[in-house]
């Protein structure tokens, strides 16, 4: 946390072990975060699938599996109909 080891190094005095300052390190993993970040956005952004639903249309609400449910449940609810937009898009 301060910067320093918590423990007194095993190795000999002559070899000093040269950690980043603290603040340097904070830096690296914030923009390594930022990096990761990225990359996987847009692996997601890559296979997204942008879903219209009309008034009127018929969907399918995907359950929740639990880990220790049934193999035989059905892993959607519905059919259920689309009764009115609350999204801005397209009002």
């Amino acid at each position: 946390m301060f910067g320093t080891l918590p423990y007194d190094s095993p190795l000999p005095n002559q070899v000093k072990l040269n950690y980043p300052p603290i603040q340097q390190a904070r830096q690296i993993a914030v923009n390594k975060t930022i990096k990761h970040h990225k990359v996987n956005k847009q692996r997601y952004d890559k296979h997204y699938v942008d879903a219209k639903f009309k008034v009127g249309d018929l969907v399918l609400y995907q359950n929740f599996s639990y880990p220790n449910s049934s193999k035989l449940q059905s892993p959607y609810n519905g059919p259920f109909k689309v009764v009115r937009k609350l999204s801005k898009e397209e009002l």
